[in-house]
């Protein structure tokens, strides 16, 4: 039966309640202003100082994978964030590519789980 066989292909398929966007944000910016003054000695890749960061300053972008949300990235000041759906976690980088910190999202269940129809 075609409906049993795409039900069982997709009974490991659960959505996943990911923290809200604008909480993300919030989290990448403050953690973008901690590096950025962790590294007050340091030269950004322009040779410029590290400068204050704000809300306009945040570039996001949204990963798409196989025509499917993957995750999303951030930059601001010569720091870029990843977040990856998979992965539940933030990643924060250098400008050279170098992984600064990570941070786990507080997990949470799944809200949604595929169900076998009866036949």
């Amino acid at each position: 039966m075609l409906l049993e066989d795409s039900a069982s292909a997709t009974s490991a398929l659960a959505v996943i309640a990911m923290p809200h966007p604008d909480e993300i944000r919030a989290l990448v910016l403050k953690t973008f202003l901690e590096l950025a003054g962790a590294a007050a000695g340091e030269a950004t890749a322009d040779g410029a100082g590290p400068a204050a960061i704000d809300w306009g300053d945040l570039s996001e972008t949204i990963l798409i994978r196989g025509g499917a949300y993957f995750g999303r990235c951030y930059r601001a000041a010569g720091l870029v964030a990843t977040l990856a759906s998979e992965t539940e976690r933030l990643d924060f980088f250098d400008w050279h590519g170098r992984l600064l910190t990570s941070i786990a999202l507080p997990s949470a269940p799944a809200v949604w789980q595929p169900t076998k129809q009866a036949a």
